[in-house]
Protein backbone atom coordinates (compact mmCIF):
# COMPACT_ATOMS: atom_id res chain seq x y z
CA UNK A 1 0.00 0.00 0.00
CA UNK A 2 2.82 2.49 0.61
CA UNK A 3 4.30 1.62 -2.27
CA UNK A 4 1.15 1.99 -4.44
CA UNK A 5 0.48 5.68 -2.21
CA UNK A 6 4.50 6.62 -3.11
CA UNK A 7 3.67 5.95 -6.79
CA UNK A 8 0.48 7.56 -6.59
CA UNK A 9 2.04 10.99 -5.53
CA UNK A 10 4.78 10.77 -7.46
CA UNK A 11 2.12 10.91 -10.56
CA UNK A 12 0.42 13.60 -8.82
CA UNK A 13 3.12 15.67 -8.71
CA UNK A 14 4.73 14.79 -12.15
CA UNK A 15 1.13 16.21 -12.97
CA UNK A 16 1.12 18.98 -11.05
CA UNK A 17 5.02 20.06 -12.30
CA UNK A 18 2.94 19.53 -16.30
CA UNK A 19 0.49 21.41 -15.57
CA UNK A 20 2.09 24.45 -13.99
CA UNK A 21 4.62 23.89 -17.04
CA UNK A 22 2.02 23.93 -19.50
CA UNK A 23 0.42 26.97 -18.09
CA UNK A 24 3.49 29.74 -17.33
CA UNK A 25 4.48 28.46 -21.22
CA UNK A 26 0.83 29.87 -21.61
CA UNK A 27 2.06 33.16 -19.92
CA UNK A 28 5.73 33.16 -21.62
CA UNK A 29 4.10 33.29 -25.04
CA UNK A 30 1.54 36.40 -24.29
CA UNK A 31 3.24 38.37 -21.80
CA UNK A 32 5.91 41.01 -22.93
CA UNK A 33 7.24 42.55 -19.79
CA UNK A 34 11.05 41.53 -19.41
CA UNK A 35 10.26 41.58 -15.63
CA UNK A 36 7.71 39.32 -15.86
CA UNK A 37 9.39 36.97 -18.53
CA UNK A 38 11.90 37.15 -16.36
CA UNK A 39 9.98 35.58 -13.16
CA UNK A 40 8.56 33.10 -15.66
CA UNK A 41 11.36 31.55 -16.77
CA UNK A 42 12.77 31.49 -13.40
CA UNK A 43 9.62 29.30 -12.41
CA UNK A 44 10.13 27.36 -15.56
CA UNK A 45 13.30 26.59 -14.91
CA UNK A 46 12.23 25.42 -11.46
CA UNK A 47 9.70 23.23 -12.61
CA UNK A 48 12.13 21.42 -14.82
CA UNK A 49 14.38 20.99 -12.09
CA UNK A 50 11.61 19.49 -9.89
CA UNK A 51 11.23 17.54 -12.99
CA UNK A 52 14.62 16.20 -13.27
CA UNK A 53 15.48 17.74 -16.22
CA UNK A 54 18.65 19.67 -15.50
CA UNK A 55 19.28 20.54 -18.86
CA UNK A 56 16.38 22.60 -19.82
CA UNK A 57 16.07 23.42 -16.49
CA UNK A 58 19.51 25.57 -16.58
CA UNK A 59 18.69 27.11 -20.12
CA UNK A 60 15.58 28.59 -18.62
CA UNK A 61 17.75 29.84 -15.75
CA UNK A 62 19.99 30.81 -18.66
CA UNK A 63 17.46 32.53 -20.23
CA UNK A 64 16.38 34.22 -17.05
CA UNK A 65 20.09 35.65 -16.66
CA UNK A 66 19.98 37.41 -20.16
CA UNK A 67 16.71 39.12 -19.35
CA UNK A 68 18.60 40.27 -15.95
CA UNK A 69 21.58 39.65 -15.63
CA UNK A 70 22.01 41.94 -12.74
CA UNK A 71 19.77 39.38 -10.53
CA UNK A 72 21.90 36.90 -8.98
CA UNK A 73 19.38 34.73 -8.28
CA UNK A 74 19.71 33.30 -11.45
CA UNK A 75 23.13 32.64 -11.42
CA UNK A 76 22.32 30.79 -7.81
CA UNK A 77 19.95 28.19 -9.83
CA UNK A 78 22.51 27.82 -12.40
CA UNK A 79 24.78 26.68 -10.02
CA UNK A 80 22.30 24.40 -8.37
CA UNK A 81 21.52 22.60 -11.49
CA UNK A 82 25.43 22.15 -11.92
CA UNK A 83 26.21 20.80 -8.62
CA UNK A 84 23.29 18.31 -9.22
CA UNK A 85 25.02 17.10 -11.87
CA UNK A 86 28.62 16.96 -9.75
CA UNK A 87 30.10 19.89 -12.34
CA UNK A 88 31.71 21.47 -9.11
CA UNK A 89 33.83 24.36 -10.90
CA UNK A 90 31.06 25.69 -12.88
CA UNK A 91 29.17 25.33 -9.67
CA UNK A 92 31.09 27.24 -7.54
CA UNK A 93 31.90 29.79 -10.52
CA UNK A 94 27.65 30.23 -10.47
CA UNK A 95 28.01 30.65 -6.79
CA UNK A 96 30.54 33.19 -7.15
CA UNK A 97 28.69 35.76 -9.61
CA UNK A 98 25.39 35.30 -7.59
CA UNK A 99 27.61 36.45 -5.03
CA UNK A 100 29.17 39.33 -6.68
CA UNK A 101 26.45 40.27 -8.60
CA UNK A 102 24.80 44.23 -8.69
CA UNK A 103 21.07 42.23 -7.11
CA UNK A 104 23.72 39.45 -4.86
CA UNK A 105 22.18 36.55 -3.92
CA UNK A 106 23.12 36.16 -0.21
CA UNK A 107 21.96 32.52 0.33
CA UNK A 108 24.55 31.56 -2.44
CA UNK A 109 27.29 31.62 0.21
CA UNK A 110 25.72 28.37 2.43
CA UNK A 111 25.01 26.83 -1.11
CA UNK A 112 28.94 26.86 -1.83
CA UNK A 113 29.69 25.20 1.48
CA UNK A 114 27.48 21.96 0.18
CA UNK A 115 29.07 21.35 -3.27
CA UNK A 116 32.38 20.41 -0.79
CA UNK A 117 30.06 17.92 1.33
CA UNK A 118 29.28 17.04 -2.31
CA UNK A 119 32.39 16.78 -3.67
CA UNK A 120 33.69 14.20 -0.13
CA UNK A 121 31.58 11.53 -2.19
CA UNK A 122 33.31 11.18 -4.97
CA UNK A 123 36.62 9.17 -5.27
CA UNK A 124 38.55 10.53 -8.86
CA UNK A 125 41.73 9.12 -9.62
CA UNK A 126 42.64 10.39 -13.23
CA UNK A 127 45.11 13.30 -12.37
CA UNK A 128 43.23 15.93 -14.11
CA UNK A 129 40.20 15.03 -12.11
CA UNK A 130 42.18 15.00 -8.81
CA UNK A 131 43.91 18.68 -9.41
CA UNK A 132 40.44 19.57 -9.27
CA UNK A 133 38.95 17.90 -6.27
CA UNK A 134 42.70 18.69 -4.69
CA UNK A 135 42.01 22.51 -5.39
CA UNK A 136 38.75 22.22 -4.54
CA UNK A 137 39.72 21.26 -0.78
CA UNK A 138 41.79 24.28 -0.55
CA UNK A 139 38.78 26.29 -1.17
CA UNK A 140 36.92 23.90 1.43
CA UNK A 141 39.49 25.01 3.97
CA UNK A 142 39.22 28.53 3.27
CA UNK A 143 35.51 28.19 2.90
CA UNK A 144 35.66 26.62 6.64
CA UNK A 145 38.15 29.43 7.60
CA UNK A 146 40.09 26.33 9.00
CA UNK A 147 44.23 26.87 9.42
CA UNK A 148 46.73 28.05 7.06
CA UNK A 149 46.77 26.66 3.79
CA UNK A 150 49.14 24.75 2.27
CA UNK A 151 48.67 24.79 -1.78
CA UNK A 152 51.95 23.66 -2.88
CA UNK A 153 51.36 19.80 -3.27
CA UNK A 154 48.41 20.57 -5.59
CA UNK A 155 50.61 22.95 -7.61
CA UNK A 156 53.40 20.24 -7.86
CA UNK A 157 52.03 18.31 -11.46
CA UNK A 158 49.77 21.44 -12.48
CA UNK A 159 52.10 22.52 -15.44
CA UNK A 160 52.35 18.76 -16.62
CA UNK A 161 48.83 18.34 -16.74
CA UNK A 162 48.79 21.99 -18.76
CA UNK A 163 51.18 20.60 -21.33
CA UNK A 164 48.82 17.20 -21.48
CA UNK A 165 46.54 19.61 -22.78
CA UNK A 166 43.69 18.54 -20.33
CA UNK A 167 42.12 21.61 -19.35
CA UNK A 168 39.69 23.85 -21.55
CA UNK A 169 39.77 27.33 -21.70
CA UNK A 170 36.30 27.89 -20.00
CA UNK A 171 37.54 25.33 -16.83
CA UNK A 172 40.63 27.39 -16.45
CA UNK A 173 38.58 30.94 -16.36
CA UNK A 174 36.37 29.64 -13.91
CA UNK A 175 38.79 28.48 -11.57
CA UNK A 176 40.46 31.57 -12.01
CA UNK A 177 37.42 33.64 -11.01
CA UNK A 178 36.57 31.51 -7.97
CA UNK A 179 40.32 32.24 -6.83
CA UNK A 180 39.95 35.45 -7.75
CA UNK A 181 36.82 36.03 -5.48
CA UNK A 182 38.33 33.95 -2.40
CA UNK A 183 41.80 35.25 -2.57
CA UNK A 184 40.47 39.14 -1.66
CA UNK A 185 41.02 38.28 1.85
CA UNK A 186 43.09 35.46 2.11
CA UNK A 187 46.93 36.00 1.05
CA UNK A 188 47.73 31.94 0.49
CA UNK A 189 44.84 31.73 -1.48
CA UNK A 190 45.82 35.08 -3.42
CA UNK A 191 49.75 33.41 -3.90
CA UNK A 192 47.92 30.18 -5.12
CA UNK A 193 46.26 32.29 -7.79
CA UNK A 194 49.66 34.22 -8.70
CA UNK A 195 50.87 30.39 -8.90
CA UNK A 196 48.08 29.10 -10.58
CA UNK A 197 48.60 31.85 -13.48
CA UNK A 198 52.71 31.72 -13.38
CA UNK A 199 52.16 28.27 -14.29
CA UNK A 200 49.76 28.56 -17.52
CA UNK A 201 52.42 31.53 -18.45
CA UNK A 202 55.18 29.36 -18.12
CA UNK A 203 53.21 26.58 -20.34
CA UNK A 204 52.54 29.14 -22.96
CA UNK A 205 56.30 30.88 -22.99
CA UNK A 206 57.64 27.20 -23.32
CA UNK A 207 55.39 25.79 -26.16
CA UNK A 208 54.22 26.01 -29.46
CA UNK A 209 52.32 29.05 -29.41
CA UNK A 210 49.28 27.35 -31.86
CA UNK A 211 49.18 24.59 -29.36
CA UNK A 212 48.32 27.24 -26.22
CA UNK A 213 46.00 29.77 -27.70
CA UNK A 214 43.47 28.56 -25.71
CA UNK A 215 45.39 29.29 -22.32
CA UNK A 216 45.51 33.24 -22.98
CA UNK A 217 41.90 33.95 -21.78
CA UNK A 218 42.02 32.98 -18.31
CA UNK A 219 45.43 34.87 -17.98
CA UNK A 220 43.98 37.88 -19.66
CA UNK A 221 41.37 38.17 -16.81
CA UNK A 222 43.70 37.62 -14.19
CA UNK A 223 46.04 40.11 -15.62
CA UNK A 224 42.78 42.45 -16.11
CA UNK A 225 42.16 41.65 -12.19
CA UNK A 226 45.49 42.46 -10.80
CA UNK A 227 45.43 45.58 -12.62
CA UNK A 228 42.24 47.38 -11.84
CA UNK A 229 42.79 46.13 -7.77
CA UNK A 230 46.21 47.61 -7.91
CA UNK A 231 47.80 43.94 -7.20
CA UNK A 232 50.57 44.27 -10.15
CA UNK A 233 53.21 45.25 -7.34
CA UNK A 234 51.91 42.12 -4.78
CA UNK A 235 52.00 39.58 -7.79
CA UNK A 236 55.79 40.82 -8.57
CA UNK A 237 57.21 40.30 -5.57
CA UNK A 238 55.12 36.74 -5.04
CA UNK A 239 57.54 35.82 -8.40
CA UNK A 240 58.94 36.79 -11.13
CA UNK A 241 55.15 37.10 -12.92
CA UNK A 242 55.40 40.62 -14.64
CA UNK A 243 58.54 39.05 -16.75
CA UNK A 244 56.39 36.23 -17.42
CA UNK A 245 54.14 38.37 -18.85
CA UNK A 246 56.91 40.32 -20.84
CA UNK A 247 57.97 36.96 -22.22
CA UNK A 248 54.54 35.97 -23.54
CA UNK A 249 54.40 39.65 -24.84
CA UNK A 250 57.15 39.01 -26.71
CA UNK A 251 56.86 35.49 -28.49
CA UNK A 252 53.37 37.06 -29.36
CA UNK A 253 54.78 40.26 -30.64
CA UNK A 254 57.47 38.16 -33.12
Amino acid sequence: KKMKSAAAEEKALQKFIGDGMIFFKFLLERLETPEIKYRLMLNLGDLCRYSSDNKKAEEFYLKASNLAPKSGICYNQIAVVNQLNKYYINSLYYYVRALTATEKFEFAKSNMKRVFDDIRSQSETERTKQFILDLLGIMEKYIKREAAIDYRHVMKDFSDILKSKNFGEFLLLKINVVLMYLSSTNVDLFNLLIDFNGAILDVIISTEVKKIVKYLGPVVVFLDFIIQNNLVEKAEKYCNFVEKVKSVHKKYSV
